[in-house]
């Protein structure tokens, strides 16, 4: 019964432990069934062999002084949490002088409305965000919790590429959403057939370069992605940081070249743990077998506990005891601020 509704239904029986997984995961699977979706890297199956944001912002989780292995904590860059679209909308009452480093204001003026400048940031379609937000809630929305705080800041903090040491409430912020909400379980009855269908007439008429028209499904799809509703677009943007995914000139989402050369510590723990071909044999966590080749490219060490990058080109490794030790060390020093800063430390007082 579990194979059946993993296979046929393509509903997962057990999910990833990050989003991070479950969007790569989409966007193979997009590129896969779309043919005007992907075009950069080729798909791979299983048996074959087979990880921008425009600027980093201080909502990034980062290093503190205080915290004795700041300077070798692997890296996350955030986007800021106010990169939220119908932000943009609020922005103009509040007087707001932040620069939008991601969608566009319908409003703003531009000489060529389908030609960005060269220094705009790319900016992803509508119709391939929402493509993204269905495959992740048909998929994953019924098991997909929020993580708590303290896992969300780590997550954010353990891709940062950020050097600069910014401050304990901007490294330890928590996670925007409810912990342990369902966040993507309701989003594919508001992305309806209908609905897609005019998302991708929008963005086959401006096929050449993207510019945001203010439809209203367009703003549905912003708000859906935002940092109040499930956090995609924030998730997008630091895959794109990190050199995971792309995003064309026309706003389609892909996997970027050599995209398995850069993937975080964490996603290759968990296919270890969960979802890799080995484990996952009938592949329950429905993870597209573009994701699950990563298996082929990193090889993992029982005996040193650690992970070697299959390269004639590159020397990769990554220790997993010193994973599990800088993840300590950051939940310690997390909760050791929240008890401080809320007053309220294990005793009570």
């Amino acid at each position: 019964m579990e194979k059946k509704q993993a296979t046929n239904m393509k509903k997962a029986v057990f999910v990833p432990s990050t989003l991070c997984t479950m969007v790569l995961s989409a966007v193979a699977s997009l590129m896969e069934v779309d043919p005007d979706a992907g075009s950069s890297v080729t798909l791979q199956s299983d048996e074959a062999k087979s990880v921008p944001v425009a600027k980093e912002e201080e909502s990034n989780v980062n290093h503190t002084t205080k915290t004795t292995t700041a300077d070798e904590y692997d890296s996350d860059s955030d986007s800021d949490d106010e990169d939220m679209p119908l932000n943009l909308l609020l922005q103009s009452q509040s007087g707001s002088k932040r620069e939008p480093t991601t969608y566009a204001s319908p409003d703003a003026k531009r000489s060529k409305p389908n030609n960005p400048l060269p220094s705009q940031k790319k900016v992803p379609s509508p119709y391939f965000v929402a493509e993204i937000l269905r495959h992740v809630s048909q998929t994953y929305g019924h098991l997909f919790q929020e993580p708590t705080h303290s896992e969300f800041a780590w997550q954010q903090r353990h891709r940062s590429t950020l050097t600069t040491p910014l401050s304990k409430e901007v490294m330890f912020k928590g996670n925007p959403r409810s912990p342990g909400a369902r966040s993507f379980e309701n989003i594919q009855h508001l992305l309806n057939d209908e609905r897609m269908k005019r998302l991708r007439s929008a963005w086959t008429k401006t096929h050449s370069s993207y510019s945001l028209t203010g439809g209203n499904d367009e703003w549905i799809v912003f708000h859906l992605s935002s940092d109040a509703v499930t956090g995609l677009r924030h998730e997008i943007d630091v895959l794109e940081g990190i050199g995971l995914l792309s995003i064309s000139v026309n706003g389609k989402i892909e996997l970027q070249k050599d995209w398995q050369k850069r993937i975080p510590h964490m996603v290759l723990v968990d296919m270890k743990d969960a979802w890799g071909p080995e484990i996952d044999v009938h592949n329950l966590y429905c993870v597209h077998d573009t994701v699950r080749g990563l298996a082929g490219h990193w090889e993992h060490d029982d005996e040193e506990d650690e992970w070697r990058l299959e390269s004639e080109e590159e020397d990769l490794t990554f220790d997993d005891d010193e994973y599990d030790l800088r993840k300590q060390i950051f939940l310690e020093n997390y909760i050791a601020y929240m008890n401080e800063e809320n007053g309220v430390g294990d005793f009570g007082i």
